[in-house]
């Protein structure tokens, strides 16, 4: 399939049903889809192109792909695996995938032995095997622990409970139904992708900062996350889920950040779920939707309890591209920004942009 840098472009004829992932990960997207389809449609509406910068189980891919059959898909992962699975359902290998699966051997020492393969060493359609083995094998889909433990004594949750195989083949047949023909992947660091896609809508589901270490096979250190935050915070047309931590608050200030519930099952069991909440984070532009907090420096009297209804905008000149604040925003950015309707609810003076209650 070539180097793990290079993108794999499949061109083969595509179809619109929806499907399913095959992977189960600790904060899958497939339960936050509801809540998450309002933005993304912001985002990814009237585009050409669709980025998942961190696509992991790929639920948010396969949902706009959709429900957006025109629209180009790329896909990213610094897994190799995972990178390998997605490349290989959209293309025309995918059967030789669902011939591993039928003959793979399920049990503890064939966990063993897939556990400690080097997946540079592999084809990529044995990376894309090893991954997806592991992953629905193991204890919550991390692939550390076998399912049921190294001494199986529970029957019914054992290392095949989540090993159906008929299922696991429709899933990808229909994956690659959806994606095959338009679909590219890469397998770069998200600083590199970023760069590369400069331009084009991006949805992020990056490591959680608090709990990564224990849950991804390649999590982000902090300065990777406040890397991360620097990158979107200079572009436009982005959306970013992430775990709600102080840090998290303070990289993205400036950012539209909106809190959301979400619920998550515990040990792979339906009936026990835990509640608890994370932060969709948007760019200005698209973060102007209802409950999304725009963080706006305020003044020491508003800290203090005043309200500030005219926040000032210090403008320098620039004889190119006309006054921009000290934000970089233009003067008809920052209209739009806070006054949509400028001749009717805002108007400049001396400096300030008023906005009328």
């Amino acid at each position: 399939m070539g180097s793990r840098e290079s993108a794999c472009v499949i061109t083969q004829v595509r179809s619109t049903g929806k499907a399913r992932s095959p992977f189960r990960y600790p904060g899958g997207k497939s339960r936050m889809l509801r809540t998450l389809r309002p933005k993304l449609d912001r985002l990814v509406a009237g585009k050409r192109v669709f980025c998942d910068v961190f696509v992991g189980g790929g639920s948010v891919l396969l949902d706009v792909a959709a429900r957006y059959p025109d629209t180009k898909l790329v896909a990213n992962d610094a897994d190799y695996g995972i990178a390998c699975f997605w490349r290989i359902v959209a293309s025309d290998q995918y059967p030789e995938l669902c011939n591993l699966l039928r003959d793979a051997e399920v049990n503890v020492e064939a966990f063993k032995r897939m556990k400690v393969r080097d997946l540079g060493n592999l084809s990529a359609v044995e990376a894309a095997y090893t991954r997806l083995y592991l992953n629905r094998t193991s204890y919550n889909g991390l692939g550390r622990l076998p399912q049921g433990g190294k001494t199986q004594a529970n029957p019914k949750y054992s290392i095949l409970s989540h090993w159906n195989l008929d299922d696991l083949i429709t899933r990808i047949e229909n994956c690659h139904r959806l994606l095959a023909g338009r679909l590219e992947v890469t397998n770069l660091h998200f600083r590199d992708f970023l760069r590369a896609h400069r331009y084009e809508p991006c949805y992020l589901d990056p490591p959680y900062t608090v709990a990564g270490l224990g849950l991804y096979s390649i999590s982000m250190s902090h300065q990777e996350h406040e890397d991360l935050a620097n990158l979107l915070l200079d572009r436009a047309d982005w959306l970013l889920s992430i775990d709600d931590a102080p840090q998290v608050r303070k990289w993205y200030r400036g950012a539209a950040i909106r809190k959301i519930p979400v619920q998550y099952s515990i040990v792979g069991r339906k009936t026990r779920c835990k509640r608890t909440h994370e932060l969709l984070i948007a760019d200005r532009v698209h973060g102007q939707a209802k409950n999304a907090t725009i963080h706006i420096p305020r003044s020491r009297a508003a800290s203090q309890g005043r309200a500030r209804r005219t926040p000032h905008l210090h403008m320098r000149p620039s004889t190119q591209r006309g006054p921009r604040c000290a934000s970089g925003e233009s003067l008809r950015q920052l209209t739009r920004r806070f006054a949509p309707n400028a001749g009717q609810r805002g108007c400049w003076a001396e400096g300030q942009l008023s906005i009328p209650s």
